[in-house]
């Protein structure tokens, strides 16, 4: 049996005088005890007679939802001590910068180290004491610079709410806003003490908070209180797909996921597979993706389909195939799939030479006909150009009629690395003119970023030099 006597449920009304500190210090009735088991109920006079008829104690001015209440063992009150404060020097009531003080030179040194001009400007910079720096005279102007300390003669046992000020109409409690008001609080049957953290005790969501939150007049566990919580069988790993948070006991149901998979079937991990078909110049190859969701596979398939390009109903070596290309104003970018009769970069784009920009393949090389330049030399089959024209255009070219075209081999430098990819997409053209000293032939030529890394290079031919940074 406890004995409240020493026991207390001190309380704030909204915002307290004194942050921090009760207001009112409310006592148990005279011989009010708790047996072991059984519950203390305290109640308005107002309440309804269902819960009066098993009240222990009547509080006329309980919460209506924003007044903070501590359970609290030991005496009523606090114990105030002064301390002498650690810098007496600076009175922080006296500073004054609009003080108006002569325009004199008399200096004196404040007790903070700090030469003043005169006595005035030292006292209007709230200094206590200082010495004429000419007479040696000592000043001292008396203040108190103590600090009063409050402790309490009691100790917090556990809270609802707090005593830091007004919450507004309520505090939230387990992620219910406004729970302290209109709602019925039940301490969840794990807890076993109090908290002497109203911020943890009330938490953020029902997970983590102490308290369950019930709806306004649900008065289901009125003069009982349930400290062993009921078995809920369940999965209890984490790690299963099953998990159950509140399930208290694991009845070895946990399902987990197949490896390779999440709990909806999903893959964690993809590959791709590519598979490759080498077609002849009358046919035209064909590609599309298959998924394998037992695998986690990408299959990138391929097949030759042959263009009766003169529809004489057979596929063979004596079919003439042209490929017809259409470029939109700006960039674009297209592959060729035949062997061209003519190849040549000046040859394919002769009839919109005018329009055209600039042609660049994946190596670097590029077609620039108002430079004078072609590093790409020929198309070759099943490689990717991008474009970039003043107007939009279309043009088409004839197939060889039989045999491939021949895959060459562009030029590289040997003495520098591989150039970085900077992501920039940019061509820097240097004529002929622009040398102060020409290269020689067959010279190598790169360019670096700030960084030092190098992101261009080139061989000199004895012409102009496009760089692909």
């Amino acid at each position: 049996t406890v004995d409240l006597s020493m026991y207390a449920f001190a309380s704030v009304s909204n915002a307290p005088s004194v942050v921090g500190e009760y207001e009112y210090w409310n006592s148990f009735d005279d011989g009010a005890t708790i047996s072991p088991g059984d519950v203390y109920i305290i109640a308005h006079p107002s309440a309804d007679q269902s819960i009066l008829d098993v009240a222990d104690q009547t509080h006329q001015y309980l919460s209506n939802g924003d007044d903070g209440y501590a359970l609290v063992y030991g005496f009523e009150g606090y114990s105030e001590q002064s301390v002498e404060g650690e810098n007496c020097c600076i009175n922080p009531d006296w500073i004054n910068p609009m003080a108006m003080c002569p325009m004199i030179y008399d200096p004196v040194i404040g007790c903070d180290g700090i030469e003043y001009s005169n006595s005035c400007v030292a006292e209007a910079a709230g200094v206590s004491s200082y010495t004429g720096l000419f007479d040696g005279m000592t000043t001292n102007i008396e203040w108190d610079c103590s600090t009063t300390t409050s402790t309490p003669n009691f100790v917090v046992v556990d809270w609802i709410g707090d005593w830091n000020g007004d919450p507004g109409s309520a505090w939230d409690v387990a992620g219910v806003t406004n729970a302290t008001k209109d709602h019925t609080l039940v301490r969840k049957c794990e807890i076993f003490s109090g908290n002497t953290d109203w911020i943890a005790s009330a938490g953020t969501s029902e997970q983590d908070s102490e308290w369950i939150v019930l709806e306004i007049d649900d008065w289901s566990f009125l003069g009982s209180h349930d400290t062993e919580c009921p078995v809920i069988p369940g999965c209890t790993d984490s790690s299963a797909c099953n998990y159950n948070m509140d399930a208290t006991e694991d009845d070895g149901t946990c399902d987990y996921a197949a490896t390779g998979f999440d709990c909806d079937g999903n893959c964690l991990e993809t590959f791709t597979v590519i598979v490759d078909c080498l077609c002849s110049d009358n046919e035209v190859l064909v590609t599309w993706t298959e998924f394998d969701q037992t695998t986690c596979t990408f299959m990138e398939m391929c097949e030759c389909e042959c263009i009766d390009a003169n529809e004489n109903g057979i596929c063979d070596d004596e079919e003439t195939v042209a490929q017809s290309i259409t470029l939109v104003d700006g960039w674009s970018m297209w592959s060729t799939y035949i062997s061209p009769a003519d190849g040549n970069m000046e040859s394919v784009f002769t009839n919109i030479v005018d329009d055209l920009t600039i042609v660049k393949d994946e190596g670097g090389n590029v077609y620039w006909p108002s430079f004078g330049l072609n590093s790409i030399g020929s198309l070759e089959i099943g490689s990717g150009y991008q474009v970039k024209m003043s107007a939009s255009e279309s043009f088409s070219y004839a197939s060889a009629g039989s045999g491939r075209f021949g895959y060459a081999e562009p030029i590289r430098t040997i003495h520098y690395d591989k150039a970085n990819n900077t992501g920039s997409n940019m061509t820097i053209g240097l004529p002929t003119t622009a040398w102060e000293v020409m290269p020689a032939i067959g010279d190598e030529i790169a360019a670096y970023d700030e960084s030092g890394r190098m992101v261009g290079s080139s061989v000199f031919n004895g012409d102009n030099v496009a760089l692909t940074v």
